[in-house]
């Protein structure tokens, strides 16, 4: 659980919402969107309310395709050859896990093993502190813009920029650097090569 919140950046009432049948690994897609998402894909439809009601997601946008990483792939598949129901993170009746549930059975325990519980054992970070994580790591990753706007769920681009304006300064010097840099090849490039570059 928080190893998906934390690798893709999906909101905490989405993942209490999965449900199995919108989990897709590579086997299950055909080959053209297979190439697409080579280790699978969670398609995020549903969101589930502070009082363990499930809904559609509150936004076209956060009805979204989000690639899953080998990481969460894996231990998802592990997880399903031993259950029998439809959502993925459930109660021992099958029901929406609460926030307290969830805190006590993943959260506290994964916050323990990283060694983030401070001397007086107080969590260090919160909940909802692993979807700026997980958009801190796209961005670092390069992951920008429309494409970052997608994965997460927002409905535009300037809703991103402003709410994570303060992790892109890295990402945009990083951009400008491998612009010169390809900019450089360009100028130190026989004449032939400086035509096919310019085309490609």
């Amino acid at each position: 659980m928080v190893m998906i919140a934390l690798t893709m950046g999906l909101r905490w009432g989405e993942i209490r919402a999965l449900k199995w049948e919108n989990i897709l690994f590579a086997d299950d897609l055909d080959d053209e969107i297979r190439a697409l998402y080579p280790t699978g894909v969670i398609i995020v439809k549903l969101g589930a309310e502070y009082n363990g009601v499930i809904g559609p997601v509150k936004t076209p946008a956060a009805n979204r395709p989000v690639p899953m990483p080998t990481i969460v792939s894996t231990a998802l598949r592990d997880m399903k050859e031993n259950q029998n129901r439809a959502l993925v993170f459930a109660t021992a009746a099958g029901h929406v896990m609460d926030h307290a549930n969830i805190r006590s059975r993943f959260w506290l325990p994964a916050l323990h093993r990283a060694g983030l519980i401070d001397a007086a054992g107080k969590a260090r970070f919160k909940m909802h502190h692993t979807r700026h994580f997980a958009v801190s790591n796209f961005i670092e990753q390069g992951i920008v813009g429309k494409e970052l706007t997608t994965i997460i769920g927002h409905t535009n681009e300037e809703f991103t920029r402003r709410k994570y304006y303060h992790l892109f300064p890295q990402t945009i010097r990083a951009t400008s650097e491998r612009a010169d840099a390809a900019a450089q090849l360009l100028l130190e490039a026989p004449a032939s090569d400086k035509v096919r570059l310019a085309l490609a």
